[in-house]
C-alpha cells in the first residue's frame, strides 16, 4: 500500500529525456494558447472592420433604410469596442 504506480517505459526514459519532453508539451500549451488569443482579438475587430466595410458597400448599393439601422447599430458597437472608428452613416 502507498507505493506509487509508474510506468515501465517512463522509468527507462533517462532525466534529459524527461525534461525534454517536459518542455515540449509546455511550449505545446503555451502556442495554443498565443493562438487562440490572436485569433480572437483579430477576429473580434479586424474581421469586424472588413465584414461592416463591405456590408457599407452593400447598403450604398441597395440605399435599405432597414439595413442601414442595423449597419448603424453595429457601427455603434464596433466603435466602442475597437479601433480605427467608423464614421456614422445617415439613413435619412
Amino acid at each position: 500500500m502507498g507505493r506509487i504506480v509508474t510506468y515501465p517505459q517512463w522509468r527507462l526514459m533517462s532525466q534529459r529525456a524527461k525534461n525534454a519532453i517536459i518542455i515540449i508539451i509546455i511550449i505545446i500549451i503555451i502556442s495554443i494558447i498565443a493562438i487562440a488569443l490572436l485569433v480572437s482579438s483579430v477576429r473580434s475587430c479586424g474581421l469586424t472592420h472588413i465584414w461592416l466595410i463591405e456590408d457599407l458597400d452593400e447598403y450604398y448599393d441597395t440605399l435599405d433604410p432597414e439595413f442601414c439601422e442595423v449597419i448603424v447599430e453595429r457601427i455603434h458597437q464596433f466603435n466602442y469596442e475597437c479601433k480605427p472608428k467608423i464614421d456614422i452613416i445617415d439613413c435619412g
